[in-house]
């Protein structure tokens, strides 16, 4: 078993299930000192749009979900982000249930743009509604309302 965080719409269940279908959801984790941001544009959902990415920036976390999956299932996984040119994987420590886990597998954009996309409608709810039931209010909170705030124009948008 692989354990895998999600921070992205792979916490969507359903979204998730596309590419990995057998996997045990474990919860919520917690991925300290790093930020989400949107830093790359991605145009192979059906509506373009700009992608979660995770970025080094004390003092800030970043909540996901922690799943295990079948190590047999990595290859689909990779296809679904683009391992290895649009993401790369990288292992992390975080926090599950008040203990750290080493060695957790994730995903972080290659070519990071200094500026962020604004996330599609369709890519938002996934995020959102993926979380929802794990994560805390205030992060979610703060997740929407960083998602507006790209929306009202301090995000930028490939034409």
């Amino acid at each position: 078993m692989i354990l895998y965080f999600a921070y992205g719409s792979c916490m969507h269940e359903k979204d998730f299930q596309d590419s990995v279908s057998v996997f045990e959801r474990w919860g919520k984790a917690i991925l300290k000192d790093r930020k989400i941001a949107f830093t790359h544009w991605s145009g192979r959902r059906d509506e373009p749009t700009g992608v979660a990415d995770i970025v080094k920036l004390d003092g800030h976390d970043v909540e996901g979900i922690l799943y295990a999956i079948e190590e047999s299932y990595l290859p689909r996984l990779r296809n679904r982000e683009g391992y290895p040119y649009v993401y790369s994987e990288e292992h992390v420590s975080l926090i599950y249930k008040g203990k750290m886990i080493d060695n957790v597998l994730t995903y972080s954009v290659v070519n990071k743009s200094k500026q962020e996309y604004i996330p599609s409608e369709e890519y938002a709810r996934l995020i959102l509604e993926g979380g929802k039931e794990e994560l805390s209010e205030t992060y979610l909170k703060e997740l929407h309302d960083h998602i507006t705030w790209l929306r009202n124009g301090h995000g930028i948008r490939k034409i």
